[in-house]
């Protein structure tokens, strides 16, 4: 028995020693030495599947992909769990076999339905949280209890969606996703029944943000001992985790409120249309500005048109707007007066806040940002801070034609530095030409990109005062800041700026740059006078806390509450004689806008909008739309596309289930093509109608695409016609504009409109 004892100790002894040597190997990176080693280790305990687990990682690390499957496998049949259908999938991915990849993915999730690894997974191979629930069950998702749920009625979905996305490319907020950070991070600490989403523009829903996510947003943006790498993975997996999450679920009467900007999303009032026909959710936007459609010429084309479809989109489906000024209120007051929409009931959320760069978290911070200082001797030099994104708008090149003019005019020792702080942005070739071909400028001008909270902290603390000439703003961000900082701002006199700097800060006439030099030499040169001002702005407080901001804003929601119109919006109207395009708006130019099918678009089965058209999801798509007043009998036409099919032709049914009318078509392979039919209504029938238009035929467009385009569908719509039946002059303004293929001709919605006689 002692023998047999012995021999027992030494077996567990070698076995113990062997996995300890083949751990060390793995962590070291030695993946063939931990190859080898693991499977010593596996002829000492075979049915140990953990162990084989790890012997798979080594054969994958080691480029020993057939026999790290085999690995895997061999595990799985011991002991098959989540994880390790997870890895073999990551396997199968790195093997360039979707398929199977998606196999096992799908039943790591099967095993583990809280494993976000294994969703994004999914969804990156083209996977909606709908489909996953159609594989898996809705019941059998498990993760309602996850998330806390809107229940009640009024309660706030605070929308995180620009935010989430812009830290995915940058790691310091700009000023409007300042102002989500700020009323987010208040938000999660008041008694109101707050929740967060996020819109995901891939599957066409809102998903849930727990709380412990807006926790982690908020340390991602102020940890500052990451490395950019590390920021942006982090960032990554956060996304991935809310874009793989639960649906959030609105409860009626659900209050929408969407701080940031939403006009990169295309299919996002698609959305808002159907949550709001489903639950009465109430949409209510803050708008910063309207900048792109006041100074286009500094921006982004695409921007541009974005904004004009969202300024267009909102002021349809808004129950309440925000605006952040006076100034910005007004202008969009005009703007909707020029796409001929009534603004909803708006009132104001002023941003005077008390922006303050946040505070270093520990004493190695403050070191960081004092040594930034240190490196251009701004811990000892005088200086001015202008603090903006580099772009015209900004008027960067005002500040440095007076610095110029102060190098030839001034000794040097009397100028102080102009420090500039911001991001690159459009457009700013000019400036840096202008500093190459000056050097005794370049030499006074100090510009500093991805600066810290704590630099910022510092750089406010120890400048002598601030500038800000920009052209136009919402509210002015850098105004409040230099505020917050006890500084006086020198800032044009237009836009919002007097309602940013109230009394505390020194206003120059926007067209006068000898106004500016003026009033700038004045903030250097008169010491005690700049002080004073100082000293009024520390004691008159002029700014007040963001909980008081978010007390505004909840008390705006309140009287949503009691005043908004409960019910259900109408259809939206179709104006005959006109062309609707279902495509996506490419104009520039609000006098160019043409009439827009996007807003008869029912339900969620339609792709993002393209620029020619719009391709429905699966087979099967809705419109509804309010006919003229005048009228019983009209005459529609359709503008429709297929996409390429194995047979020749395929069917397409399309029914008004009001009137009790179908119409069956067919329709050839890849083909562009109009249909028309006449739709008489009965006496004192209801003007607002649906038309549902159905495919026999889906195609997957994946194997159009070697696999990349995951869409599928049976037809696309390019726009639509409607004419009174007995007008024979409408329906031959469609023809002719066929004919001469100029369908913007009958579509704008802002020309003289000729008399039309039947």
């Amino acid at each position: 028995m002692l023998l047999k004892k012995t021999r027992a100790r030494k077996s567990k002894t070698t076995f113990v020693e062997l996995l300890s040597k083949a751990d060390a190997a793995r962590d070291a990176g030695l993946w063939p030495d931990a190859a080898r080693l693991y499977a010593d280790t596996i002829s000492l305990r075979p049915d140990d599947a953990p162990i084989r687990m790890q012997y798979g990682h080594a054969l994958k690390e080691s480029g020993e992909l057939k026999e790290a499957e085999a690995a895997y496998l061999s595990a799985i049949k011991i002991e098959p769990d989540a994880d390790s259908y997870l890895q073999l999938g990551h396997l199968y991915k790195l093997m360039h076999r979707p398929d199977l990849a998606e196999q096992n993915y799908l039943q790591s999730l099967t095993l583990d339905l809280t494993s976000a690894d294994a969703r994004s997974e999914l969804i990156d191979l083209g996977w909606t949280a709908a489909r996953l629930r159609g594989r898996l069950g809705k019941d059998e998702l498990g993760v309602e209890g996850s998330y806390p749920q809107g229940s009640d009625s009024g309660a706030i979905a605070f929308e995180l969606s620009d935010l989430v996305d812009f830290l995915q490319h940058a790691r310091y907020p700009t000023g409007i996703q300042r102002v989500q950070l700020e009323l987010a991070e208040v938000l999660r600490h008041t008694e109101h029944s707050v929740h967060y989403v996020y819109f995901d523009n891939t599957s066409f829903m809102f998903n849930e943000i727990s709380h412990s996510q807006v926790k982690r947003i908020v340390d991602l943006v102020t940890d500052e001992d990451r490395s950019e790498d590390t920021r942006r993975s982090y960032a990554e997996r956060i996304r991935m985790e809310i874009r793989s999450g639960v649906e959030f679920e609105f409860q009626q009467n659900t209050n929408l409120v969407n701080v940031g900007t939403s006009w990169g999303y295309q299919n996002y009032f698609l959305v808002i249309r159907d949550i709001k026909r489903r639950f009465g959710v109430k949409y209510i936007p803050l708008v910063h500005d309207t900048i792109p459609l006041i100074f286009p010429e500094f921006c982004d084309q695409n921007l541009v048109t974005n904004f004009i479809s969202w300024i267009d989109g909102m002021t349809e489906h808004a129950d309440m707007v925000l605006a952040n000024s006076q100034n910005t209120l007004n202008d969009l007051t005009s703007l909707a007066e020029r796409l001929s929409q009534n603004l909803p009931p708006s009132r104001l959320l002023l941003l005077n806040g008390e922006f303050r760069a946040r505070d270093g978290k520990n004493l190695d911070e403050k070191k960081k940002a004092l040594a930034v200082l240190r490196s251009h001797n701004l811990d000892v030099d005088d200086y001015v801070l202008m603090v903006s994104t580099i772009e015209p708008r900004k008027n960067h090149m005002l500040a440095f034609n007076a610095w110029s003019r102060m190098l030839k005019t001034r000794e040097r020792a009397s100028i102080p530095y102009l420090v500039c702080v911001g991001a690159p942005g459009w457009m700013n070739e000019a400036l840096y030409t202008r500093l190459e071909r000056d050097e005794d400028l370049a030499e006074r001008i100090i510009i500093l990109r991805n600066v810290s909270d704590q630099t910022l902290n510092q750089l406010y603390d120890r400048a002598q005062f601030t500038i800000f000439p920009s052209l136009y703003e919402g509210w002015g961000l850098p105004i409040s800041e230099a505020l917050a900082h006890g500084k006086v701002p020198l800032v044009s006199n237009v836009s919002a700026h007097p309602e940013a700097g109230g009394e505390h800060a020194v206003y120059f006439d926007l067209g006068s740059e000898a106004d500016f030099q003026t009033k700038l030499e004045d903030l250097i040169d008169d010491v005690p006078s700049r002080q004073h001002r100082e000293a009024a702005i520390k004691t008159a407080t002029p700014l007040k806390p963001w909980s008081d901001i978010c007390a505004d804003l909840v008390n705006h929601l309140n009287y949503l509450e009691t005043e908004a119109n409960q019910d259900a919006p109408p259809a939206p109207q179709i104006v005959s004689g006109r062309y609707y395009s279902m495509g996506r708006n490419m104009e520039r130019r609000i006098s160019r806008l043409g009439y827009r099918a996007e807003q008869f678009r029912t339900g969620l089965n339609w792709e993002e909008l393209e620029e020619w058209g719009c391709w429905v999801r699966g087979g099967t798509a809705e419109l509804r739309l309010t006919l003229p007043d005048e009228g019983d009998a009209f005459q529609f036409y359709l503008y429709l596309s297929t996409p390429p099919l194995e047979a020749n032709t395929a069917n397409i049914s399309i029914a008004v289930p009001e009137a009790k009318w179908t119409l069956q078509t067919q329709a050839g392979s890849n083909a562009t093509f109009w249909r028309s039919f006449k739709l008489n209504l009965e006496p004192g029938a209801k003007r607002e109608i649906s038309l549902r238009l159905v495919g026999s035929t889906v195609v997957d467009f994946r194997t159009l695409s070697e696999g990349r385009d995951h869409r599928e569908s049976a037809f696309a719509m390019r726009g639509i016609f409607v004419a009174h039946a007995d007008n024979d002059e409408e329906r031959r303004s469609l023809m002719e504009a066929i004919q001469f293929k100029d369908l913007k001709s009958i579509s704008l919605r802002f020309q003289k409109q000729a008399t039309i006689t039947s």
